[in-house]
């Protein structure tokens, strides 16, 4: 994500790292995911993020929302859809991640499980919907510059809550 970021602003690692005063090593295991953003210190994030014109809040939790949309594609992967939705249909995964405030997990996970019922003439579970009228403030845009431009057009139980995904079957 931090990369496609730099990428669309026109910089390299190395000229974000000279701004931000960080070592350039630090910076490419920041961007190429060897370091967790989140496990760096505030100060490394901070500058980052006031490079961007983002929070450090928005710059650590987009990182982990990757993370967690890479989870759940391997997992979908390994396991199919069908054991995936027998997996998290009868859990309060939704309920728990949206109590704890994670609302782009909770949706996200969401709009998987309502995707994966659509594709297996499944019907949606009634027990979601009361969270199926939210949408995210801010988009989430996972669409790769391919799909984009049109390989995968954006996937509707995704788009309904401000979320721009395109392939949910990408995990290699």
């Amino acid at each position: 994500m931090l990369e496609k970021i730099l990428s669309e602003k026109g910089l390299s690692i190395r000229e974000c790292a000279a701004f931000c005063g960080i070592p350039y090593s630090t910076m490419c295991d920041i961007v190429k995911k060897k370091t967790k953003i989140e496990n760096c210190s505030y100060k490394t994030v901070a500058s980052i993020a006031s490079l961007l014109g983002t929070t450090t809040e928005a710059l650590v939790s987009g990182e982990s929302m990757l993370n967690f949309r890479d989870e759940l594609h391997h997992e979908l992967h390994r396991l199919g859809d069908i054991a995936f939705l027998v997996k998290y249909l009868p859990t309060d995964q939704i309920k728990n991640y949206w109590n704890a405030g994670n609302r782009a997990f909770a949706l996200y996970l969401l709009a998987m499980i309502d995707y994966l019922c659509r594709r297996n003439d499944l019907p949606y579970c009634e027990e979601f919907d009361q969270y199926r009228v939210y949408a995210l403030e801010q988009r989430l845009d996972f669409r790769s510059d391919s799909s984009k431009k049109g390989r995968f057009a954006p996937i509707d139980e995704f788009l309904q809550h401000n979320i721009y995904e395109g392939d949910i079957d990408d995990a290699v």
